[in-house]
């Protein structure tokens, strides 16, 4: 799925920026192997770039339950991937996956609350050209 190189950028999200899919698998067992989670992509918006070369733009969709004791019981979050895409001998593969959120509602002790984040730190393309 990920080229061994890939860069992936969640420090919108409060986490970091990892330079390989080894690396970032390791950060998303640190950050979340004992957390439930529901994770949605929807209506990709995909731009061939070359032959051989693409980007999308994901929405997505997420919830995490965390176990008791912890800071957050419930975490649903709303934004973007924004994925480059390479076609490699094993196919198409990613290259970099930044992370915009949108806004997150987190559950803490019983009270729902909200944080909407400005979604600047990651690059925006260009909107998809469709045909007419």
């Amino acid at each position: 799925m990920f080229t061994s190189d890939a860069v992936v950028d969640t420090s919108d999200d409060g986490g970091g920026t990892t330079r390989s899919a080894s690396e970032s698998l390791e950060m998303l067992r640190t950050s979340i192997e004992s957390v439930a989670t529901v994770h949605h992509g929807h209506m990709p918006e995909i731009e061939l770039t070359s032959a051989t070369t693409g980007r999308a733009v994901w929405a997505t969709e997420d919830r995490l339950w965390w176990s008791e004791g912890a800071a957050s019981s419930h975490m649903h979050g709303y934004g973007h991937y924004h994925d480059t895409h390479e076609k490699t001998s094993a196919g198409w593969q990613i290259t970099s996956m930044t992370l915009g959120r949108l806004k997150r509602e987190f559950d803490r002790a019983g009270q729902m609350k909200s944080k909407s984040t400005t979604a600047t730190n990651y690059p925006v393309p260009d909107p998809v050209q469709r045909p007419r």
